[in-house]
């Protein structure tokens, strides 16, 4: 028994006493998983890019933003980034290309310093990701009095645990939150968004210490019974971690599935 390359194009046949009783796949039709990555964008003292992960088949199965170690050092104090959500530094991560067969357009990775309000909640040193499902563009047009910020969508598009915060974010939108999670000291947890009556973002946030303990953390996220998208591939679960490999933090949605 002996393997013998045919031809140009295949990878393999199998001869046996000189019969040929089976060929491998041609090369083209070979696939491997695969990371694809965005641009690299300056925090701190080091770096931030997104990431899109995709299976053998090509289909994604994971993206998330992924930060070097240098990046939690020297970012800005914000001594005066308590009151407004605007006022915290925000670094847009472009997505890689292959994003399309998710509902993410962009990435903001949004640093702050002394955390926001609700006070006694989110009030600790922390980032919020924001994986956006609209035109970065739209996003940006969002001002502070805009009436689509209070048009909400249908219940069936939203996790049912899920409730508005009043009012909304400039060129974020209005957040809802499991009130539940609002009990536990804040660690981690993950938000929705809205604006114009859709979902237009997912939000994983976490803590300063929460990264710096390299503690690994998965959780599920919470799911709506309907998506405004369908046909396209959506997180089941969000994923803390630190690579001792990469030296680099990641805070990856996971588990994408067809919707």
């Amino acid at each position: 028994m002996k393997t013998i390359k045919l031809f140009e194009g295949t990878l393999c046949a199998l001869l046996v006493g000189g019969l040929l009783v089976s060929s491998c796949t041609p090369k083209d039709e070979v696939k491997a998983a695969d990371t694809y990555y965005g641009s690299e964008v300056s925090v701190g003292n080091g770096t931030a890019r997104t990431f899109l992960k995709v299976d053998n088949a090509g289909n994604p199965v994971s993206v998330g933003v992924k930060l070097t170690e240098a990046a939690l050092q020297n970012l800005p104090d914000g001594h005066n980034h308590r009151v407004q959500h605007t006022e915290a530094p925000s670094f847009p991560l472009p997505l890689p290309q292959q994003k399309l067969r998710t509902p993410f357009d962009h990435v903001t990775l949004d640093w702050n310093p002394v955390g926001h309000p609700p006070e006694n909640v989110y009030d600790k040193p922390h980032f919020d990701i924001h994986f956006y499902m609209m035109s970065e563009q739209e996003r940006m047009a969002i001002g502070p009095e805009d009436p689509k910020i209070e048009e909400l969508p249908e219940a069936r598009y939203m996790p049912e645990t899920y409730v508005p915060i009043p009012g909304g974010v400039p060129q974020m939108g209005k957040h809802w939150v499991d009130p539940a999670s609002m009990q536990q000291p804040f660690t981690h947890t993950f938000l929705y968004g809205t604006y114009n009556g859709r979902v237009t973002f997912y939000e994983p946030m976490v803590t300063l210490s929460h990264l710096q303990s390299k503690t690994k953390s998965v959780s599920p996220i919470a799911q709506p019974r309907a998506f405004h998208k369908t046909g396209l591939y959506y997180p089941s679960t969000y994923r803390i971690e630190y690579s001792e490999q990469e030296k680099a933090y990641f805070i990856i949605l996971d588990g994408l599935q067809l919707k």
